[in-house]
């Protein structure tokens, strides 16, 4: 369930973990391990990996086709 949730936030543009912990109402440490997680097998992609602080996050295009997967179009 959080692994959908970021992706749908995700699905709105780049977003660093606290951005998305704000907009879901997760707790950061769940959002950050849910992100390495979904990293782990391609769904997302860390923009800027280079960074130690305030990382960007995006959705990949595999991300893309699971969400969709997820929650058909109506």
């Amino acid at each position: 369930m959080y692994g959908t949730l970021c992706l749908i936030t995700l699905s709105h543009g780049p977003q660093t973990p606290t951005s998305i912990a704000k907009s879901t109402g997760i707790h950061l440490s769940h959002v950050s391990s849910t992100l390495r997680v979904l990293s782990s097998h391609g769904l997302v992609e860390c923009a800027n990996p280079k960074a130690h602080k305030n990382r960007f996050y995006e959705i990949s295009e595999e991300g893309v086709r699971t969400l969709r997967h997820e929650i058909p179009a109506p």
